[in-house]
């Protein structure tokens, strides 16, 4: 490995999150290191990210390090956004709980996870709660259809009027179906990415291991990436008579009359999906996906913006600063 490589890389890291107004601390540099060239031929150690951004002169041209947060040079105002965001991040997770404590009890939902910004507490003040949920096999509908109606009964869904502190619910996956590599729309694809590190499982029975497994290529762009897990104070569990009910629901469902409910419910839900999302669809590249084992509506999937603007921003200060 070459040393300019690592320099590089930890750059490139500040850089995507520079994005999002976001300074990542010097453990989160190396837990979300860069390698998107594949010059990194293995896991670097903190200490070696520490000494490089101390002792490179490339680097002390592009980042500064200020109180424990790393930034590109003159950015050092996003410390105060990432703090504020941080105080907003933990109110929404309060207002969320109540959703998530619903969705954890509803049968066929084997995972309940918060991503987008949530991941790493980055949430503006008008941003809505986005979940990615894991579902059982063969239930893909049912569960969507559980959810939706659960959410709108708590008044957690979210409108053209009203999206703020609301619970988005966009992206569903079956639990045998989630390997996301095919879901990349770039190479690299840095959102798609850093979204599924990120992920955290507030509810989660056993999905989590399965998730990580089936995504073991993040190692090669994230090499020193490891899955997080929810505090304490995040982490749901349903008490036993909640799931007595869930897992009885769900056998009574696991033979053909269960198949009939998942089709109606399935007939039900593209009636009502819109004719423009159906029509993205059809056309495969990755923002709308509806089928038996992936429902996922991201119309505006802003994923192809970032890595533009990632790019320009990376190209102008490697040029443009002083070497």
């Amino acid at each position: 490995m070459n040393i300019f490589d690592l320099e590089k890389s930890i750059f490139k890291t500040c850089a995507f999150f520079d994005l999002f107004a976001y300074p990542p601390t010097v453990l989160e540099i190396h837990k979300w290191l860069l390698n998107d060239e594949g010059g990194l031929d293995r896991a670097i150690g903190l200490p070696e990210i520490y000494n490089c951004l101390n002792q490179s002169d490339w680097l002390k041209t592009r980042l500064t390090l200020t109180n424990g947060f790393c930034h590109l040079a003159g950015r050092e105002q996003i410390i105060a956004t990432r703090l504020r965001r941080y105080l907003i991040t933990h109110q929404k997770y309060r207002l969320a709980k109540k959703g998530l404590g619903l969705l954890a009890r509803l049968p066929f939902i084997q995972g309940a996870y918060l991503c987008n910004n949530f991941g790493y507490n980055n949430l503006h003040s008008n941003s809505d709660i986005d979940l990615f949920i894991v579902v059982s096999p063969g239930r893909i509908f049912l569960a969507r259809l559980l959810a939706t109606i659960g959410i709108a009964f708590l008044g957690l869904r979210p409108s053209k009027q009203s999206q703020a502190d609301k619970i988005c619910l966009s992206f569903y996956a079956s639990e045998k179906y989630l390997d996301f590599s095919g879901l990349k729309i770039s190479d690299p694809d840095l959102y798609f990415s850093y979204w599924l590190s990120n992920l955290l499982p507030v509810f989660n029975e056993g999905s989590a291991a399965k998730l990580f497994s089936a995504n073991s290529w993040l190692k090669k762009i994230l090499p020193n990436h490891l899955p997080i897990m929810p505090g304490q104070q995040r982490a749901l569990k349903i008490d036993w008579f909640s799931r007595i009910i869930k897992q009885s629901i769900a056998r009574l469902s696991s033979g053909w009359l269960g198949d009939q409910f998942e089709h109606w419910a399935k007939q039900l839900q593209l009636n009502k999906i819109s004719s423009a999302k159906r029509e993205l669809a059809k056309t495969g590249d990755g923002r709308v996906i509806i089928n038996d084992q992936i429902i996922k509506l991201h119309e505006n999937d802003r994923r192809l913006d970032y890595l533009r603007r990632w790019q320009e921003k990376i190209n102008s200060l490697i040029n443009n600063a002083s070497a």
